[in-house]
């Protein structure tokens, strides 16, 4: 085994401290994106369920589980339908293809 000088052991120990403070920098940066987006997605389901309950009275729990698993960029599509349906069957059906759609683009891990 090679000897480490203390100049070595130092530096050594220099860099792997830089290197946890850098991971745990990256990790709250991560962290508070995902949170940002996740409220993003939380809004606007918000939004487009408070819509359709304005429009139609109540609605399913089903169908508000399945607008609040949809992704952030299909909620805007989903909220211009909100206003313009004529009835709730139609809101459930664009939900539908929506769904379809995600799990084309994003499938599940199994």
């Amino acid at each position: 085994m090679p000897y480490i000088t203390s100049v070595e052991r130092m530096g050594m120990q220099r860099g792997l401290e830089q290197g946890i403070q850098q991971g745990i920098q990256q990790g709250i940066q991560q962290g508070v994106q995902q949170g940002v987006q996740q409220g993003v997605q939380q809004g606007q389901a918000e939004m487009v369920l408070r819509v359709l309950n304005r429009r139609f009275g109540m609605i399913s729990a089903d169908l508000t589980a399945s607008i609040c698993g949809l992704p952030s960029p299909h909620l805007p599509i989903l909220l211009d339908v909100a206003l313009s349906a004529e009835a709730l069957p139609e809101v459930a059906a664009v939900v539908t293809t929506l769904i379809a759609n995600t799990d084309k683009v994003n499938p599940s891990p199994m």
